[in-house]
């Protein structure tokens, strides 16, 4: 329902279109129609049969060619002696009228541009005012003309108000639509946040700016403390944002990339607080609702907009794990130099604001920045790498998280969100949805677990085999180099672990990471491996980033298929990937491992890389009767030592299968079960794995 302030609007611009000397009798004719329906919805004082006699002679003599002049007249006449017998100057304001205000002056929009974003504004939210405009539309009226006739502006002065280069475009305050046709919604659209602001009921227009153009300010919950490990990084970056912040300078864009989960969106907010400015984020998890490609360009530009005149403000916006990064340079670009629209337009048709000339401070953030072009970080003012925390940081932010929800978890559970690599994010949503649910560590697990699923497509199990030492059958003694190890504190050394399968290579490689006070980071070939060319090498490269970012001991299984033999390669891309890893293995300053089932197809230049070379073997027949004890909580019977080829392995396939079948107290049965996993594996002689004494 109309009020008195939108009745008075609405009269206002009837009598500047009406007044004009551009319209034509078959404007005049839409006019007459639309009064008939709406006439009485905006006016306050009765409407005399008279004004209702006008209005039907002129539209009658329009349809028959008759006397149109002389009817024109007097409509117009009635018409008018309406509008000024309903003329009031004391209605106050309605809220509409309020927002609009405060919006347009934040954004310090001159006069014409205040008057063409309002006619704007009321149209997507005025049925009656969309109605109007319309019908003028739809009789071939031209969009120029029909703003011209509403505005009493002329049309070369709206011309250059909804160009690109104007400053409601540019600003984001209204986006340009490529269609075809007459009607204002057919060119011109309202970003969602303007329109939800302008129909939304709020205690002060700021509140409605804030609450939903810009969203709330992200609050810090981590310590600057809490980022020690950036040290140069940080006090660099807060130095030079300091200094840029309190000059007013224009175009300071920082480009922060990083592994998933290594806080960078937590220290942008961090950071934010320790310089006293507000942080408002676009995008990602920080902002109040996933926003599509074309609505978060206009969002930066919005917030720049509303934001320039204001002190001690900082921008982040966030490419989260759910985005599509091939469309970063795309992004950019229409930061840079042209809008990205559903029908792209090239940098001539459409040019924006460049990076160089934003005025609030933005913080750009994501995972990946190899998807980034050379022109575009070349326009950043500084490109820095967030490296993820290194355990002990990591660990005190989790307990930050669960203290604020005053939720505890036992030392198995952190042990698998470690496994997991649990982001602070990740967690602090966990953690809410535990604390609402009221069952505690269970439900900080099945909430991490869904998002790990989503992200990763599955979530690998944790290893339930124990290692132990006297189950090993190595040509090194292992216990010994695990001491030696811990006993220089040196770092930066390889291993290469080569044997049949189950031998407990990767186990081995645990328990030393263990012993050395570091957790591990396994990749398997297949998580590297990738179809498309370049892709695995970059999946390589950071592998052996993530594993230095997280200071974790870095495990390759099924290392042959990562370093195969170079002279027997059929494609360039074998060559490269193998490249790839000497490049890395040569430099790591970390320890790691590789493990594999086929030392023979390792390149031969990767051997001469590794600083340890250990052979595992199968279990001998002291370790076969220890294994069976160990396994199945009985002694082995004679038969146990007519095995040559078992290992660890087997007796963990079989332990699964005696559960399954009931059988831990008949060891005949076991040692039957045995010999199934014995013979269906053949040594190099091709001769069957078990032999009779």
């Amino acid at each position: 329902m109309l009020d008195d302030y939108d009745k008075k609007i609405l009269r206002n611009y009837l009598n500047k279109i009406l007044s004009d000397n551009q319209m034509t009798h078959k404007m005049y004719s839409e006019i007459c129609d639309w009064l008939e329906d709406h006439l009485e919805s905006i006016v306050t004082t009765e409407i005399s049969e008279d004004v209702w006699e006008a209005i039907g002679n002129y539209s009658c003599a329009i349809r028959e060619h008759r006397q149109v002049l002389p009817t024109q007249k007097k409509f117009l006449t009635a018409i008018s002696q309406l509008l000024v017998a309903n003329k009031d100057d004391k209605i106050p304001p309605n809220q509409l009228e309020v927002k609009l205000a405060a919006l347009t002056s934040a954004m310090k929009l001159d006069e014409n541009d205040r008057t063409i974003f309002n006619l704007i504004a009321r149209y997507n939210t005025s049925a009656i005012l969309g109605n109007l405009l319309d019908r003028l539309g739809e009789c071939g009226c031209p969009l120029l003309l029909i703003v011209s006739l509403a505005t009493g502006l002329n049309k070369k002065t709206i011309a250059q108000r909804v160009n690109v280069n104007g400053v409601l475009v540019s600003s984001g305050l209204v986006q340009l639509k490529i269609h075809k046709g007459n009607n204002l919604d057919d060119y011109f659209d309202l970003p969602a946040s303007i329109s939800e602001a302008l129909t939304s009921i709020y205690d002060t227009p700021d509140d409605c700016i804030r609450s939903y153009i810009l969203g709330k300010p992200a609050q810090a919950e981590l310590d600057w403390d809490d980022f020690a490990h950036l040290d140069e990084v940080r006090t660099t970056l807060f130095n030079f944002l300091n200094q840029s912040t309190q000059q007013g300078l224009k175009g300071i864009n920082i480009l922060l990339w990083g592994a998933p989960g290594g806080g960078k969106s937590e220290f942008c907010k961090t950071l934010a607080n320790k310089m006293n400015c507000s942080l408002y984020a676009i995008g990602g998890s920080e902002s109040n609702a996933k926003i599509t490609h074309q609505e978060r360009l206009n969002a930066v530009r919005l917030a720049q907009g509303l934001l320039q005149y204001q002190n001690n403000n900082l921008l982040m916006f966030e490419f989260d794990k759910t985005d599509d990064l091939s469309t970063l340079p795309d992004f950019f670009k229409g930061m840079m130099d042209s809008a990205i629209t559903k029908q792209k337009l090239s940098s001539k048709e459409f040019p924006v604001r460049s990076l160089g000339d934003n005025p609030v401070p933005t913080l750009w953030v994501v995972d990946d920045a190899s998807f980034l072009e050379e022109s575009i970080i070349s326009r950043m003012s500084l490109v820095l790498e967030i490296k993820s925390p290194p355990n002990s940081s990591l660990q005190k932010n989790w307990n930050q998280i669960l203290a604020k929800h005053g939720l505890n978890l036992p030392d198995q559970a952190v042990a698998e969100l470690k496994s997991l690599g649990t982001s602070t994010v990740v967690l602090d949503n966990a953690a809410r949805f535990a604390k609402i649910n009221g069952q505690g560590p269970d439900d900080i697990l099945f909430a991490v677990r869904g998002v790990i699923k989503a992200v990763k497509g599955s979530i690998k199990p944790i290893s339930a085999t124990s290692y132990c030492s006297d189950l090993v059958n190595a040509d090194m003694n292992l216990s010994a180099l695990g001491a030696q190890l811990k006993k220089s504190g040196q770092r930066q050394f390889s291993l290469c672990l080569y044997g049949n399968p189950g031998t407990g290579k990767t186990e081995y490689v645990r328990q030393l990471a263990k012993q050395l006070g570091m957790e591990v980071l396994v990749k398997r070939a297949s998580d590297l491996l990738d179809s498309l060319i370049g892709e695995t090498e970059q999946r390589i490269a950071a592998a052996f980033r993530e594993a230095q970012e997280k200071e974790r001991f870095l495990i390759f299984d099924e290392a042959d298929s990562l370093l195969g033999d170079r002279r027997h390669s059929q494609h360039r891309w074998e060559i490269s990937q193998v490249n790839e890893m000497l490049t890395w293995m040569e430099s790591h300053p970390l320890p790691f491992a590789c493990t594999t089932n086929l030392m023979e197809r390792l390149d031969q230049a990767s051997l001469r890389r590794f600083t340890f070379k250990v052979g595992f073997s199968a279990l001998t027949q002291a370790q076969n009767s220890l294994a069976f004890k160990q396994f199945f909580g009985v002694q082995a019977p004679k038969e146990i030592g007519t095995f040559s080829n078992l290992t660890p392995g087997d007796f963990a396939v079989v332990q699964k299968k005696a559960a399954i079948m009931g059988a831990f107290e008949q060891p005949e049965e076991l040692i039957k079960m045995l010999k199934v996993e014995s013979t269906v594996k053949s040594n190099d002689t091709n001769q069957i794995g078990f032999a009779m004494n």
